[in-house]
C-alpha cells in the first residue's frame, strides 16, 4: 500500500540560492545588513552557486542576465539583461 502525504514548508528566513549560468558575473551580497566576506564581492564563474540565509538578503549582480535566483524554493527568472547591474532585496 502506498501512502501519500502533504507537506507544507514554512520559511522563517529568506533562503536565496544564487547560481550563475551562461557566463560570469560579479556578485555582492549582504545578509541582515552584514556584507558576506569570501562568498560575495567577487566574480562568480559560469556554473558556480551560493546560498544566503537571513531576514533580509540583498544581492547585487554585475551581469544580471546570467544571475539566476531561487527564493524560498521558488525559481525566478534571471535578474535582468546582459551586462546590466541589478540589485534585488529578498525578505522574510
Amino acid at each position: 500500500m502506498q501512502e501519500t502525504r502533504s507537506v507544507t514548508v514554512v520559511y522563517t528566513q529568506a533562503v536565496v540560492t544564487v547560481f550563475v549560468k551562461g557566463g560570469d558575473a560579479w556578485l555582492q551580497a549582504t545578509v541582515d545588513g552584514n556584507p558576506m566576506t569570501g562568498a560575495a564581492g567577487r566574480t562568480y564563474r559560469d556554473g558556480e552557486t551560493a546560498v544566503f540565509i537571513g531576514h533580509e538578503v540583498r544581492i547585487k549582480s554585475g551581469n544580471a542576465a546570467v544571475t539566476q535566483v531561487i527564493y524560498n524554493g521558488q525559481p525566478m527568472t534571471s535578474l535582468g539583461k546582459q551586462g546590466e547591474v541589478v540589485e534585488r532585496v529578498f525578505t522574510q
